[in-house]
């Protein structure tokens, strides 16, 4: 809330489109978290977009006021922080401030979220923030709404000759892309505990070659991960050998 004061008094204004260019994200609120909003042309995300075609839909969005934009282009409702309503968080690159402040705040939200039994109508409470979860890749919300919009097009047009387009949405006919896997987030979000598949690879969307190599690169991190465990366990081992023995 401090934030958007702050932006009011220096003349800033939400974006807001003059028109919608689809209702994908009707009824979706998301918050947009200031950073550095690029895609890199040689990062497996510019491969995805190459391989499942929402590459050029990207090519508007370069900071967070385009992201913005694009949240309100689209049907859904755009924030500058989270509420009670928030559906979903986005962000531009894992070092950016606001998104490591946003990881500091969802550790401590799910450390406390037992003790933290009082409920509260208007304030965020950690319940609500395990719930939001963590960040999401800017880029997922684009290529989420290609693939509703792709997918539309095959939707039938009403008995009265409206457009059922018009009348739909990703919440109700596809619900599950709302819930990114965990290759989707900045980091490691500690919050997912839904099933994606092995390693982060979606049995709910259409999986290209670039999805394997993601499912590879997130073996090779957990294997450091187990690695390191490991080190320190054998470390601690060693120790505890050395100062029984003595």
């Amino acid at each position: 809330t401090h934030k958007k004061k702050k932006k009011n008094e220096s003349g800033w204004k939400m974006p807001k489109a003059d028109r919608k260019k689809s209702s994908a994200l009707d009824g979706v609120h998301v918050v947009a978290l200031d950073g550095l909003y690029h895609l890199n042309m040689e990062s497996l995300d510019a491969e995805e977009g190459r391989e499942k075609g929402w590459l050029k839909l990207s090519e508007s969005i370069n900071s967070v006021d385009d992201m913005l934009l694009f949240i309100s282009q689209h049907g859904g409702v755009p924030e500058l922080s989270a509420t009670k309503k928030t559906d979903m968080v986005v962000g531009g690159h894992a070092s950016d401030p606001r998104v490591q402040k946003h990881y500091e705040g969802l550790a401590t939200a799910m450390k406390q979220k037992t003790s933290n039994s009082r409920k509260s109508k208007t304030a965020l409470t950690n319940e609500d923030m395990v719930r939001i979860g963590g960040v999401v890749k800017w880029t997922y919300l684009v290529s989420i709404v290609h693939e509703w919009k792709t997918a539309a097009q095959g939707f039938k047009v009403g008995q009265d000759g409206s457009d059922e387009v018009s009348m739909s949405s990703i919440s109700l006919t596809h619900p599950h892309l709302l819930r990114p896997g965990r290759n989707y987030y900045l980091g490691a979000s500690p919050s997912i505990e839904e099933d994606d598949g092995v390693f982060g690879i979606s049995s709910m969307r259409s999986v290209v070659l670039v999805d394997f190599k993601r499912g590879i690169e997130a073996v090779g991190e957990a294997l450091k991960r187990n690695e390191i465990k490991r080190s320190r366990l054998s470390v601690s081992w060693r120790d505890f050998s050395v100062n029984g023995s003595g």
